[in-house]
């Protein structure tokens, strides 16, 4: 358990990284623009990679620009998005998210995201409606905007616990920030994207809910839970919160 809010650097990130690749290979990221990514990344939210891209490859062919997607009605694309989890609040979501980006920036593009800092750029982007600051971190990772930014989640947040790399208590939205803390200066966004898609990975395949297959994590010998890890949840309890926030205002 931490007892310091002494920040430096982790010196088992850059080894957990290395492992990482080398087990699930280097996040994938198609060069999207920022705003192709944001609405890719709404659309194939918690659906199999194959599933979303399909559905979004279809949503733009029938909406070939983002004026005609802005005033798509939702009935109409929630039709198009068949295979998809939660396709009815995803089809009422999208047009919303392009209205509230060009009222508050002016234009149907976030070309104004490459000017500011990543944190202004998250913060933003988690502001829009029905963006979580998973989605605006992944955007910012894995479009050309290539910055060094955590994309945390359900699933992937449950190594990162396990791992140490955060406090106990840290809640989901706070857990980016830990961990980034720990990295090493100048990791890149492409460092980052890996280092996410490989907890990815890590927590579908070994590192699951309840009893984990820890025999055969990559990341066995530097996981201080390792083979006596009782379930960690992805949400810790409100005592767990409160003490983390106590230490962090501290």
């Amino acid at each position: 358990m931490q007892t310091s809010l002494t920040f430096t650097q982790n010196a088992d990130l850059p080894v957990i990284l290395d492992r990482l690749e080398r087990s699930y290979g280097r996040a994938t990221r198609h060069k999207r623009d920022a705003m192709r990514q944001l609405i890719f990344m709404v659309v194939a939210q918690g659906a199999a990679p194959s599933v979303g891209l399909a559905v979004f490859d279809r949503l733009q062919a029938v909406y070939p620009s983002w004026a005609r997607l802005r005033d798509a009605e939702p009935r109409d694309l929630e039709a198009l998005f068949i295979g998809l989890p939660d396709r009815e609040k995803k089809a009422r979501a999208i047009p919303e998210i392009l209205k509230a980006i060009e009222a508050e920036h002016g234009e149907l593009d976030l070309d104004h995201l490459a000017e500011m800092s990543t944190d202004a750029a998250r913060i933003w982007l988690a502001a829009l409606p029905g963006v979580s600051l998973s989605v605006a971190s992944a955007v910012l990772a894995f479009s050309t905007l290539e910055r060094p930014s955590l994309a945390v989640d359900r699933e992937n947040v449950r190594p990162m616990r396990r791992l140490g790399l955060c406090p106990q208590g840290t809640p989901l939205s706070a857990v980016p920030r830990e961990v980034m803390e720990g990295a090493p200066a100048d990791w890149s966004g492409a460092q980052m994207a890996s280092l996410s898609h490989g907890l990815g990975r890590l927590a579908a395949t070994v590192c699951q809910r309840g009893k984990p297959a820890c025999q055969r994590c990559p990341l066995m010998t530097l996981c201080p839970s390792s083979g006596h890890v009782a379930e960690v949840l992805a949400f810790p309890s409100a005592e767990a919160r409160q003490a983390w926030a106590a230490k962090r205002s501290a």
